[in-house]
């Protein structure tokens, strides 16, 4: 299994996450951009940053 997959079971299966809008949002490629929060206020993304399994991307 995919190490970001594992990661993503293991942190939100089950759970009930929250989506929310950061400062922007539409993405250049016309997607929504959402920051997803577990229920205990944790940022989702965050721990993805965290363990290098992630980027991040500045939109103008």
């Amino acid at each position: 299994m995919d190490k970001a997959k594992a990661t993503l079971e293991k942190l939100s299966l089950g759970k009930n996450v929250t989506l929310s809008y950061g400062g922007r949002w539409m993405g250049c490629n016309g997607r929504l951009l959402t920051l997803l929060h577990l229920p205990d206020g944790a940022w989702l993304e965050g721990a993805f940053l965290a363990q290098c399994m992630a980027r991040v991307y500045f939109l103008r």
